[in-house]
């Protein structure tokens, strides 16, 4: 079993898993791509030799981020990372103390907006409509790169929250942004087979749904 987390501030643990588990066998090289990606450029490893460390494999890359994370407790990029990735695994709560504590660390890091829709994200997951809603604003002003995503959720969290007009503004804008997007083609993403996160996905569709997304075709191969 591996545990990532900060060592300092009060962050609960974010992640743990069991390398023996399907779900790891099945997604640990993508989050072993994106975790360790922010883990391997750190100010952590130019300070303290990662750049040296062979690259590990599976959810067992966990250890060597707890090492970063835990060894230099202002690595803002790689803590607000992998408590993002922790949604994915049922744990969005901790994963908002987690961006929440990087922004504090780094408020003007050049990534603090997908920080910022990161939270929206991780409150959607939680059902926390007005959260949501605040932090998808927060990340949409300041010109956040996924903003065809950002939108989507900023109209699902408007739909659950009861704010229609808002919610179809929010559609409208992402239509002009990607005339593409559809309920089906985001319903074909299976980031994780984690239930607590395909309860909270399946919700954030249904979201789309209330908010006049159009459902759109499903993908074929």
């Amino acid at each position: 079993m591996a545990v990532l987390h900060q060592r300092a501030g009060g962050l609960k643990r974010l992640l743990v898993f069991r390398p023996d588990q399907p779900l790891c066998r099945g997604y640990g090289e993508f989050v072993r791509r994106q975790v360790w990606s922010f883990v391997h450029k750190s100010k952590a490893r130019a300070n303290r030799g990662y750049a040296r460390k062979r690259e590990p494999s599976g959810c067992q890359f966990l250890a060597s981020g707890e090492t970063a994370v835990g060894d230099d407790p202002n690595n803002a990029r790689a803590i607000a990372q992998a408590g993002y990735l922790g949604s994915y695994f049922g744990h969005s709560e901790d994963g908002v103390a987690a961006v929440e504590t990087a922004l504090r660390l780094s408020p003007h890091d050049p990534t603090a907006p997908i920080m910022q829709v990161h939270l929206c994200y991780l409150h959607n997951n939680l059902a926390q409509w007005e959260q949501a809603i605040e932090w998808c604003e927060k990340a949409l002003a300041n010109n956040v790169k996924e903003r065809g995503n950002a939108l989507a959720a900023l109209a699902v969290a408007n739909a659950w929250a009861g704010h229609d007009k808002e919610a179809k503004d929010a559609v409208a804008e992402l239509r002009k942004v990607d005339p593409a997007f559809t309920v089906k083609t985001m319903a074909g993403w299976h980031p994780s087979d984690d239930p607590t996160f395909k309860a909270q996905f399946a919700r954030y569709l249904e979201g789309l749904r209330k908010a006049g997304v159009p459902e759109g075709t499903a993908k074929t191969n």
